[in-house]
């Protein structure tokens, strides 16, 4: 094998990686960021509703000591 043949079996190697393991890998990187963005917001969405709750009985006990 010659050069040329090296250089043809190291191009098709960057060829098999470009169009199909990267799509892949891309695919679950997409997934996984999808996944803790949701996990995320949920998180969040939970500290809010928790941060209106804990404010709300906050209040009803500020307006049972002022009775």
């Amino acid at each position: 094998m010659d050069w040329n043949d090296w250089l043809t079996v190291l191009n098709t190697a960057e060829t098999v990686m470009v169009l199909i393991i990267l799509p892949l890998a891309t695919e679950r990187a997409v997934f996984w960021y999808r996944r803790l963005r949701g996990w995320w917001r949920k998180r969040r969405a939970q500290a809010r509703q928790n941060a209106v709750a804990s404010a709300g009985s906050e209040d009803s006990q500020a307006d049972a000591a002022e009775r």
